[in-house]
């Protein structure tokens, strides 16, 4: 019995020295594979995180890589999930049987992998004194206690054609043709569950003194969701994490910043505007380049009602002297676990591009390529780089290269690539790489509301040696592509779609970037080298024959270094699983620019034009009753040909064209007397009844697309589902753009738009 108190009080003693204690160990582990989430928890171990570790992730390597499209020079960082700097109180192993465990220098520590106990999944920094400072600012003091690694007993053999973390190559095919097929994506299978991952966004906040500050979210202006609880953000039904990413921008002394965040249950499932229940409230410090996993937000929680979420930063000084001027960015990923019922709620979604062969004439270590957008609502795809370069031989040989994939800086993929072609003066290199499209690199980028890039580090096989590169050409692929749940509501619904969700929309989008020397009149000179990017997004919208069926927006922008445009032509070729465009059928096309806060505007005629045209008639007019002789006259016609044409030219015009029953085909041009700074243009489309009315879902596939100087076949496919559906919302007749980021009251009607 004496035993058992003085063991107990013993444990009482370590315990209250533990807590009292502010000093850490710091580890540099080696992972099997990353956490993805999950967080290292030591049992027997308790402090201000619990018994979980701090996880940081701090870059493998760093420094100048090029640009592939165009051949800049800029800085990057490596990151591989797989090593990672731990940080877990300054205390002896606990004695406790796991299943894992971290071999350190001062022990074994038992290990169990699970989600964050108190809400940081991990932080991002640059340098290990930094993550010794992010530390101390939150009052504990860090001890360098040198390597780690990660042991768990159960751990299955790596799969094949993943790079072990000791970086030892793996050896793949030897060739790779000079063009590669499009991506082949499977379709998503009927019946199956996917998790999806949207984004919730927020408006950055700036803070200059101390006080409660509200983050408010990316939403209709005027709308209110909950009727008790201002600047809510709606999540949503069947949502299964949350994680927030939060950045920090400025400066601050003397100040602690708090991020809080309350977690909400709507009461009514029929609208917006109403009563909601607060369901939890986690408070975190607040640190700059992290996430935090809010637990109250989970499948069980949003089952039955929709969620919602309200965000605050809490400043608070620490001394009667402080300095504050800070920005503060928020946003959140959420995963949503979505059934795929009815064969038209997925759609794809895919980045083109290509480039020009740019100059290099320099060793180089790593190649970057996009952005490339990130769709809400992603559910599976893949990850594509592919380009060509050109190197000096190492003694008169072309040894093959070893190339890295990371995505977001994240080690994604490896492979060895051999010649295609080797001669004495020079070796050719077609680079293609992939990885899929992976969940956590999705939620981590969805939290800080980025989009992909992909970064190749390249060096020799034979002596891990840079390449001295000659030039860099960014060959035509998909650099992504994948599939969404594009529809709003979720398809597990109980027997009716909610009342505000009922009038959803089906979304598909893509993204093209490339760069081009652009044509020039005079077939020797080569201009200035432009990016152009641009993105195609088409929505369904109504059943009714007086609204429009379909919309579709394109935005872009074409830039070289010494100005920037907007777009000037765009064609889009579309083929329907059906005949919704017979011959004698009536097809209206209506276009609008769109206004940077997402109204639109009307395209119209340049104010001059009609007095420019009523003065050349009544030229034309005089001239037919006087005498100026043949020659004369002649010259007259064909100067004012050309001058109908020119005036022609000065106006924006846009068309629809039926190829045949199941294609048609929409031009847009910019006239040159158009001067609009508007880069982004909504098309809308209206057919008659008998084309619109279906009990069958309609396959949609774009044939062909064109900005600017390139076209693509992208074979880009979704379907519009039936205008006849079980539920007494069927139909689109209202737009609705809230997808998975932000929300919009069911008020936007384009039928006002004819």
């Amino acid at each position: 019995m004496q035993a058992g108190l003085r063991y107990l009080l013993v444990a009482v003693l370590l315990l209250a020295a533990v807590l009292s204690s502010k000093e850490v160990y710091l580890f540099d582990v080696e992972l099997p594979e990353p956490l993805r989430g999950d967080v290292i928890h030591i049992p027997g171990v308790s402090w201000e995180l619990g018994n979980q570790a701090w996880i940081f992730l701090v870059p493998v390597e760093e420094g100048d890589a090029v640009y592939a499209l165009t051949g800049n020079v800029t800085k990057v960082r490596i990151y591989d999930a797989r090593r990672v700097i731990v940080a877990i109180p300054a205390v002896e192993p606990p004695k406790r049987k796991t299943s894992a465990w971290l071999e350190t220098p001062v022990g074994r520590y038992p290990v169990e992998i699970k989600k964050p106990e108190r809400g940081i999944a991990e932080t991002f920094a640059n340098t290990l004194e930094e993550v010794v400072e992010i530390l101390r600012q939150n009052g504990f003091e860090a001890r360098y206690m040198g390597d780690a690694k990660l042991v768990i007993e159960t751990q299955e053999r790596r799969p094949e054609g993943v790079a072990p973390a000791e970086g030892k190559p793996i050896q793949t095919e030897e060739t790779t043709p000079a063009q590669i097929s499009p991506a082949q994506i499977p379709s998503p299978g009927v019946g199956t569950t996917y998790t999806v991952y949207g984004g919730v966004y927020f408006r950055q906040i700036r803070i200059d003194r101390t006080g409660t500050y509200v983050v408010p979210p990316v939403a209709e202006s005027g709308l209110n969701l909950c009727s008790n609880v201002p600047n809510a953000a709606f999540v949503g039904y069947d949502a299964v994490e949350m994680y927030i990413g939060a950045f920090i921008k400025g400066t601050y002394s003397n100040v602690r910043l708090t991020i809080e965040v309350e977690t909400y249950q709507l009461s009514s499932t029929t609208g917006i505007n109403v009563y909601c229940e607060r369901t939890g409230v986690l408070r975190f410090n607040l640190v700059n380049k992290t996430r935090y996993y809010i637990r109250y937000v989970n499948a069980s929680a949003s089952a039955n009602r929709p969620m919602a979420v309200v965000v605050r930063v809490i400043a608070e000084s620490t001394s009667s002297t402080y300095t504050l001027n800070v920005a503060v960015s928020v946003n959140a990923s959420v995963s949503y676990r979505r059934t795929y019922t009815y064969g038209f709620e997925m759609s794809q979604f895919m980045s083109y591009t290509s480039g020009e062969a740019v100059s290099i004439n320099q060793y180089v270590s790593r190649i970057v390529l996009g952005p490339y957008f990130i769709p809400d609502g992603i559910a599976y795809g893949v990850h594509r780089a592919y380009l060509s370069i050109t190197t000096r031989p190492v003694g008169g040989a072309c040894p093959p290269l070893a190339v890295d994939m990371n995505v977001n800086g994240m080690w994604a993929a490896y492979r060895w690539i051999y010649p295609f072609s080797a001669t004495s003066t020079g070796c050719l290199y077609y680079i293609e790489i992939s990885a899929p499209v992976d969940a956590w690199t999705t939620s981590w980028t969805k939290s800080f509301s980025g989009g992909f890039y992909y970064v190749l580090r390249i060096r020799y096989t034979t002596t891990w040696e840079l390449p001295y590169v000659y030039s860099i050409s960014a060959m035509p692929h998909e650099a992504l592509r994948g599939w969404r749940w594009a529809e709003i509501w979720r398809s597990s619904y109980n027997g009716r779609i909610d009342f505000i969700w009922q009038y959803p929309h089906n979304t598909a989008q893509m993204q093209i970037f490339y760069t081009r020397y652009p044509p020039q009149q005079d077939s020797t000179t080569i201009g200035p080298l432009v990016v152009v990017h641009g993105l195609f997004t088409f929505n369904a919208i109504s059943i009714s024959p007086l609204s429009p069926y379909f919309s579709i927006t394109v935005a872009g922008r074409e830039s070289s270094f010494f100005t920037s445009r907007p777009m000037k032509r765009f064609e889009v070729t579309l083929r329907f699983s059906r005949a919704v465009a017979p011959r004698g059928a009536p097809l209206t096309l209506n276009t609008y620019y769109v206004r940077p806060a997402g109204s639109l505007e009307a395209i119209q005629e340049p104010w001059w034009l009609f007095w420019a045209r009523l003065a050349k008639t009544a030229v034309d007019f005089a001239v037919a009753f006087l005498d100026i002789g043949r020659a004369a006259s002649l010259l007259y016609t064909a100067i004012s040909f050309a001058v109908d044409r020119a005036l022609d030219a000065a106006v924006t015009t846009a068309s629809l064209i039926r190829i045949d029953d199941y294609t048609i085909r929409i031009t847009w041009q910019r006239g040159w007397a158009d001067n609009a700074p508007n880069d982004k243009v909504h098309v809308t489309v209206t057919m008659a009844n008998d084309a619109v009315i279906t009990t069958a879902n309609t396959e949609v596939i774009v044939t062909e697309f064109c900005l600017e100087y390139v076209c693509y076949n992208p074979g880009l496919e979704w379907y519009i589902r039936p205008t006849r559906f079980e539920d007494s919302g069927s139909g689109h007749p209202l737009v609705k753009n809230w997808m998975f980021g932000g929300m919009t009251s069911a008020g936007v009607d384009l039928s006002t738009l004819k």
